[in-house]
């Protein structure tokens, strides 16, 4: 591998569009069942990591 190829694969997108919508799909799903329980258990480590992934994707399609 070159040092060109190497810049361009660090450079290039993390995903495609088409990878990108079907992880915001799975976070989304996720959320949504999250959201169907009280708000007290909706308090734990994983909601609050989708809910900062979520944040991720909407950054990354700006980006994209």
């Amino acid at each position: 591998m070159t040092l060109d190829e190497a810049n361009d694969m660090l450079s290039a997108p993390l995903f495609d569009n088409e990878e990108m919508a079907l992880i915001k799909l799975l976070v989304l799903e996720s959320l949504a069942n999250y959201n169907a329980l009280p708000v007290a258990n909706r308090q734990g480590s994983i909601y609050a990591k989708l809910k900062q992934i979520q944040r991720k994707i909407y950054e990354l399609n700006d980006e994209l």
